[in-house]
């Protein structure tokens, strides 16, 4: 889950996870470009994507809100910040080359 509290000091729980060689897992991909270590979630871009289509569906008069079921992400995808890995003392998983989607740390 994400929380809003720790999101904004991320800094802070990323620095002492660094300290301390503690593995942080995050709620969503967006707190790994933060320091994030690991996240198993849903994919913003594709969510966003899905939705344009189904904006475009409603303002095309192809179909109506109530036309539109309730969906689920279509996939869930792990997320993996190597820089932060290494530096909160993950041993590496090479299986995780093929399965991961990779984010690195944002420069400040």
């Amino acid at each position: 889950m994400t929380d809003n509290t720790v999101v904004s000091a991320l800094d802070s729980v990323v620095g002492v996870a660094n300290d301390q060689d503690i593995p942080l897992v995050v709620g969503e991909p967006d707190s790994l470009a933060k320091g994030g270590f690991v996240t198993f979630g849903i994919d913003y871009y594709t969510i966003g994507y899905r939705t344009g289509e189904m904006a475009v569906e409603i303002l095309t008069g192809e179909k109506t809100t109530k036309d539109i079921p309730v969906e689920y992400p279509p996939e869930i995808q792990l997320f993996i910040n190597k820089e932060a890995a290494e530096e909160q003392g993950v041993e590496w998983n090479t299986e995780w080359d093929d399965t991961a989607q990779f984010v690195e740390t944002a420069e400040e």
